[in-house]
């Protein structure tokens, strides 16, 4: 109700907001809000909306509705064309035609776009991508061996590299890749939680823990981060409360620990102790069996729509606060 009410509201910014937060959702389901703003009085929606239902198939929409989408699309191109100096133009285009799964002329575009700026990243990347999804594992592994070396050192290119060694079943090379990705990105929890899943499939589990726990200091309500930690320490048998498996006892520790429930709780993160980051309300310590204070919540996976309300809502108040 708040995206429509924004779309047919007789604010440009707020339509412009609506646009924007259509992007999240998946294109058959953009045309209730973006088809009406295809023919908006005013150039600038009609480009966004062209955006918007650029990869919208023709079968989710009738013979008229199509011709709406095409002319709209139409002044989306012609507004990237009018910048074709500029690489972000081109990678916008080939991002585009990929999402409309025009193979050939979004590698076009890609390529015009690292031929203005040979270090511009995200062209690599979503070349890098094109090529995976048609199957072309040497194309895609290639690219990216271009990027690294126009720009030495990117974490993004160092992480898709490490997936790409992961995907040829190169388990070694793909640790180190994704290990430097992780160290040049230290803020960036995805990296780090493909790491640590790499070291743990590897046969390394306590230096996959240690890298997790290591991220949760500095990002503690990451969901990825939180979910590997957890699953690491019970596959490690350390589970919250529930005895080692095929033991009937309680987890391994210092027999008074389970004893005296004055005794405090050991550092999290030293051995055989789960971090309190990954600890719940009205869990007991695996090692002293005292409860564990709440913590704050870290919420349930977002669908389109409240993908869709976090986009929107800040663009909502800026431009009420102009």
């Amino acid at each position: 109700q708040l995206l429509r009410a924004a779309s047919a509201d007789t604010d440009p910014l707020l339509r412009a907001a609506a646009l924007q937060a259509v992007l999240s959702f998946p294109p058959a389901q953009r045309t209730e809000l973006a088809l009406p703003l295809a023919e908006d009085r005013l150039l600038d929606l009609r480009v966004k909306a062209g955006r918007a239902l650029a990869a919208v198939p023709d079968a989710a929409i009738g013979p008229e509705q199509r011709q709406v989408r095409d002319r709209a699309f139409a002044d989306y191109v012609a507004s990237e064309r009018a910048a074709a100096e500029r690489p972000e133009s081109h990678y916008n285009l080939g991002s585009v035609y990929a999402e409309r799964g025009e193979a050939d002329r979004a590698d076009a575009e890609f390529a015009a776009a690292l031929k203005l700026d040979s270090r511009f990243v995200p062209a690599y990347a979503n070349r890098a991508d094109l090529y995976r999804a048609q199957g072309r594992e040497d194309l895609a592994a290639a690219t990216l061996a271009d990027g690294l070396r126009a720009v030495p050192g990117d974490a993004t290119l160092l992480h898709l590299s490490g997936l790409a060694r992961v995907r040829a079943h190169d388990l070694p090379g793909a640790l180190e890749l994704l290990r430097r990705a992780a160290t040049a990105a230290p803020d960036n929890a995805h990296f780090i939680y493909v790491y640590a899943v790499a070291l743990n499939s590897s046969g390394q589990p306590g230096p996959a823990l240690q890298a997790v726990e290591s991220a949760l200091r500095t990002q503690p309500y990451s969901p990825e981060l939180l979910s590997a930690a957890s699953a690491f320490e019970r596959a490690a048998g350390h589970a919250l409360g529930v005895p080692l498996a095929g033991t009937g006892r309680a987890r391994r520790g210092d027999p008074a620990d389970r004893q005296d429930p004055r005794r405090p709780l050991r550092r999290a993160g030293s051995r055989g102790a789960a971090p309190a980051s990954l600890r719940t309300s009205g869990d007991r310590c695996g090692q002293c069996r005292r409860r564990i204070p709440r913590l704050p919540a870290v919420g349930p996976p977002l669908d389109g729509m409240n993908r869709a309300a976090l986009i929107l809502v800040p663009l909502l108040l800026l431009a009420v606060a102009a």
